[in-house]
């Protein structure tokens, strides 16, 4: 098999980044026939609405006589902070990632299409009407428990060894280890039940859309359900 080469993958990004494809019609074909936009929506999608901090991990591929495509990897600071603005994340026309430091040409200049911005819209919304804070709780909990019986056994193992140089206020005991790891499932059901708002909001903002038209591509505004906090 063959999976693409980095000098490839540098060629479409230098390339990319001359192209106007708001305007060109040949510019926006050159994306599409270089990238399998539908994997690449899904994939930018998911890390807006998780709102994944730290997009540096990347995986992508291509095999001969196909498009680049991305698998969903790494999403380990996302659902950390629902405030975070993952839309803006994304498309920061400075980059994306720790310090701005990743390259996001590509997803920055398909919304300069307007057909595309409209199919990344339109797509975003069937996903996020899916992810519904329900949803999340219910694959959050069954995720707990299958791991709750193991956790005692995994920190006798390894929580004297915990470094605080990678997780400061982690205990190095195993009760410890066991209350922190509780409250931080604990955080992330809080997370989940506020992040869809959130995201509903950002998105409106970030490509200035109005009610009807949130209405539309997103569904109704969700409420933050009153248990919250």
């Amino acid at each position: 098999p063959y999976w693409g080469s980095n000098e490839e993958y540098r060629k479409l990004l230098k390339t990319a980044k001359t192209l106007s494809p708001g305007t060109n019609p040949d510019d926006l074909q050159y994306l599409l026939d270089h990238i399998d936009v539908d994997n690449y929506f899904d994939y930018m999608i998911f890390e807006a609405f998780f709102a994944n901090t730290d997009t540096g991990n990347i995986r992508y591929y291509k095999i001969p006589g196909e498009k680049w495509r991305w698998i969903l990897y790494d999403l380990d600071y996302g659902l950390f902070d629902s405030k975070a603005n993952g839309i803006r994340n994304i498309l920061n026309p400075k980059g994306t990632g720790v310090g701005n430091q990743i390259d996001n040409t590509l997803i920055v200049k398909l919304m300069e299409s307007p057909e595309m911005r409209d199919k990344f819209l339109r797509r975003f919304g069937e996903i996020f009407q899916q992810l519904t804070t329900p949803v999340m709780l219910a694959q959050i909990e069954e995720c707990y428990q299958l791991l709750e019986p193991e956790m005692n056994m995994h920190f006798e193992r390894w929580a004297s060894l915990n470094l605080k140089s990678i997780s400061s206020d982690q205990p190095q005991t195993v009760d410890g280890c066991m209350r922190y790891w509780n409250t931080r499932v604990d955080r992330l059901r809080n997370v989940v039940k506020k992040r869809p708002t959130f995201c509903w909001d950002q998105v409106k903002e970030w490509f200035n859309l109005s009610d009807a038209q949130m209405l539309s591509y997103f569904g109704p505004r969700p409420e933050i359900p009153a248990d919250a906090v």
